[in-house]
């Protein structure tokens, strides 16, 4: 869109914007409001669909062969080039990174064109009646890369956690735009990030779908051989699985005891796909199916799976199924289904884990950026822990950096405001300042790589101030420097009092009515008060022994015939005596100083000590949180194992009972059917006997009126 239009656009926003979301259409918004130019038309429709499309979605990670156009509010494909990895996009991550609270992310995988972004989209919330994600009912790939809702919504779990749910709607696999190692790639991507994956199948599970999830094999594998991760900790970095079954007609059944009987969705899935006894154990792809089958059973810490129905048989609704006037023509069941996964999907949410605990939108953003970059490498395939090491490494990095500005902005607002002071002054701030400094410093990393906060811990300190043993501070660090300034501020400073009494001051004397000798050495002493109280900072003895006093002497030798003549007059020896007693009183005083500041120093370095140890004892006690946390998550864990394994026998006792009562209905049909029939057959018996009894009462008839016949003559 060129910088005209956008600007025209912007101009009709407030007028346009309502009346379209109130049903109006652009005809009718153009009549109103004067946009009777197709341009101008054009411009309003695509402002008002690039906004409805921005508030809903945005690309996560996209192709290399595209590009955000975040005006468009669209990706654009760039030819010829050829895509080769994934490339984040900024607008996303600034999005992720504002999100304070723990996050909980929710993905949807599988093949394309399934109706993927349609279910995720009915687990925003609120539920809205046009899908966050676009959906399309051409056979082209709607969603390219990986998607997020623009607004993350807040959910409070079972245990009280509340946590930011994201939602991920990605591309589908075996696409003709892609190639296998892509989607391999989308596919790693999606379930290092995700706390829940959503695998959307159709029909009825497959053993292929088992080989297009061979990735988690190659994911724990790659946790364990290069690192010491336990298959438990694994487990609890993997993210729940949920496997969905789509536009299911056919029943889950399996045979028991020589009758086929009707089974849950998730005991066919584990029992017939997962754990799936082969005929031929020796192929290499049975094996493979094999292990993926073992895999996705122990890493992920939940597996349950979902059917839900065909929507409806009319093609028209399946066309415009998130249009409110077809909601009436879709199958009930369907629509029951749905609301039942969601409430199971809102059961199984968590937070994002990692090996220290909750997962913050600023260390998603950083998991995103690390583990995108590991896959650009061909067959890459990210290692959990050297990615959060390197995360770490950068959060401490981060808060070293900060927390010497704190330091350095504090100090260098004292040098304008303060400087010159004394050393003790300057001490004391350096270590109010390096406390504040040190509490800038981020300790919300746990004992997994406490060595790495010690190290960061010490650089940040070294930066600061370097000591010897006796604690006294070397060059190179901040508070060496000023130091220097300090002492550079005072030399200035007392140079300038000295040279302004003895220019200035010390010339007046011989002016004005002094009779004696120590009137000098009073005004003498007043001027020295006078430079002790102008004059500041560590300079303050040594200028004044070399340009104060020596001034103070060549004014004797230069002004001898006057001060001669005063009474009470003392040679320069005894001036001199009296210039050395006050040196070693001066002496003394600064001993004194320099003892109090190397006590000080060594209390310095006790009360870091002190807070390394503090730190320790944090980096503890976050650790038995985080220990706590695991065994939190575990037991919860177990309790939802529990309620499923108890839903699971009450479903189980439920298709009991109804084979019990089907049994029962069919035991008193057939008993029905026979008591019929046996009436039928004692009917045609009692009809059959009735017969007998009609024939016999005719043949007695006919005996009884028979005549007897005389015998023939000729017999």
């Amino acid at each position: 869109m060129e910088k005209q239009e956008v600007k025209k656009t912007v101009e009709v926003r407030t007028r346009v914007v309502d009346l379209y979301f109130h049903g109006l259409s652009f005809a009718e918004i153009g009549d109103l409001n004067g946009v009777s130019k197709q341009t101008d038309y054009n411009i309003v429709k695509r402002f008002v669909t690039t906004e409805s499309i921005l508030q809903r979605c945005i690309p996560l990670c996209y192709p290399n062969n595209y590009r955000w156009d975040s005006v468009e509010g669209c990706l654009e494909e760039i030819t010829p080039q050829v895509r080769s990895k994934m490339v984040v996009c900024e607008e996303a991550l600034q999005i992720i990174r504002s999100i304070e609270k723990p996050v909980c992310v929710v993905s949807i995988v599988g093949d394309r064109r399934t109706g993927k972004s349609y279910i995720i989209s009915q687990l925003q919330e609120p539920r809205k009646d046009e899908c966050i994600f676009g959906i399309s009912s051409r056979m082209k790939a709607k969603t390219i890369g990986i998607w997020m809702n623009c607004e993350p919504f807040t959910r409070t779990l079972e245990d009280g956690t509340e946590v930011a749910v994201i939602l991920l709607d990605t591309e589908g696999q075996d696409s003709i735009e892609t190639m296998g190692e892509m989607d391999n790639s989308i596919l790693i991507l999606t379930v290092l990030l995700s706390s829940l994956v959503i695998y959307n199948g159709t029909g009825i599970a497959k053993s292929d779908d088992l080989i297009k999830l061979r990735c988690v094999v190659d994911i724990a594998s790659r946790q364990i051989s290069d690192s010491s991760s336990s298959a438990l900790e694994i487990e609890n970095i993997f993210p729940s699985f949920m496997w969905l079954l789509r536009d299911v007609i056919l029943l889950p059944t399996v045979q028991r005891n020589g009758e086929e009987i009707e089974i849950p969705i998730r005991e066919y899935i584990v029992n017939e796909v997962l754990l799936s006894q082969t005929t031929d154990h020796t192929t290499r792809a049975s094996i493979r199916r094999a292990e993926i089958g073992k895999a996705i059973l122990n890493f992920f810490p939940v597996f349950d799976a979902f059917s839900i129905p065909y929507p409806s048989d009319n093609p028209d609704v399946l066309e415009n199924i998130e249009d409110p006037k077809n909601t009436v023509l879709i199958n009930d069941k369907f629509h029951q289904a749905v609301d039942e996964f969601i409430t199971t999907i809102r059961l199984m949410l968590r937070p994002k884990l990692s090996l220290e605990g909750h997962i913050s939108g600023k260390q998603f953003s950083d998991l995103i950026e690390e583990y995108t970059k590991a896959l650009d490498c061909p067959g890459g395939i990210p290692h959990i822990i050297s990615s959060w090491q390197h995360i770490v490494e950068n959060q401490l990095k981060e808060d070293v950096d900060n927390a010497v500005d704190v330091y350095k902005i504090q100090m260098d607002a004292f040098a304008r405001t303060v400087m010159p002071c004394s050393e003790t002054e300057l001490q004391d701030t350096h270590r109010d300042m390096l406390d504040l400094a040190t509490s800038a410093f981020s300790l919300s990393v746990t004992s997994t790589f406490a060595e790495l906060v010690d190290e960061y811990y010490e650089q940040f300190r070294n930066s600061i101030a370097v000591y010897d043993s006796s604690g006294n501070i070397l060059s190179g660090g901040l508070m060496y420097h000023y130091i220097e300034q300090n002492n550079t501020k005072s030399e200035s400073v007392c140079k300038l009092v000295a040279e302004e009494i003895l220019n200035d001051k010390l010339p007046l004397l011989k002016y004005l009515e002094i009779q004696s000798f120590d009137s000098v050495n009073d005004h003498i002493e007043e001027f020295t008060r006078l430079y002790e109280i102008n004059a500041a900072g560590p300079k303050l003895r040594e200028i004044m022994e070399t340009e104060l006093m020596d001034g103070i002497m060549e004014f004797h030798y230069s002004n001898h015939d006057w001060l001669s003549s005063l009474h009470g007059y003392q040679p320069p020896s005894v001036t001199k005596e009296k210039q050395k007693e006050y040196k070693g009183y001066l002496s003394a005083i600064e001993e004194k100083q320099r003892r109090k500041l190397q006590t000080e120093r060594l209390a310095e370095m006790e009360r870091m000590y002190a807070n390394q140890v503090e730190m320790h004892e944090k980096l503890l006690a976050t650790e038995k949180k985080r220990i706590e946390n695991i065994m939190k998550e575990v037991r919860s864990s177990q309790e939802r194992n529990i309620r499923r394994q108890k839903q699971f026998m009450e479903k189980e006792k439920e298709l009991r009972n109804r084979r019990h009562r089907q049994n029962l209905e069919h035991f008193r049909r057939r008993r029905a059917a026979y008591e019929r029939q046996t009436a039928k057959k004692i009917e045609k018996i009692q009809k059959h006997i009735d017969s007998v009894d009609k024939s016999f009462d005719t043949v007695t008839v006919l005996s009884t009126n028979h005549k007897t016949y005389p015998a023939s003559p000729l017999v």
